[in-house]
């Protein structure tokens, strides 16, 4: 194996797949907080969830996500029961109407 592809990893920089399966449960967290706690701002989810206002950002910024979180038809009970290939087709469904 490459060497600084070993060095690396001893570092817990191993990005690609890896990282990103790393975040996947901040990410639900987010979207979660985002949709069912309407008066939390970016800043205050992204403390919460220990992320950057950035991250939250750039997982909430779809329009169907944003009419979620104002129509309030989730509630948070109902989004925890959503298995992860449900919550994703949910919160993907503003890419495909758009597609």
């Amino acid at each position: 194996m490459n060497k600084n592809i070993e060095a690396l990893r001893e570092n817990g920089r191993i990005g690609g797949l890896a990282k990103g399966e790393s975040y996947k449960d901040k990410r639900r967290k987010a979207i979660e907080l985002f949709i069912t706690e309407p008066m939390m701002t970016l800043d205050d989810i992204a403390k919460k969830v220990g992320v950057s206002y950035g991250f939250v950002s750039e997982y909430t910024k779809s329009l169907f996500i944003k009419k979620l979180r104002y129509s309030q038809v989730f509630t948070i009970q109902q989004l925890l029961a959503l298995d992860d290939e449900q919550f994703e087709a949910l919160t993907l469904q503003d890419d495909v109407n758009q597609g």
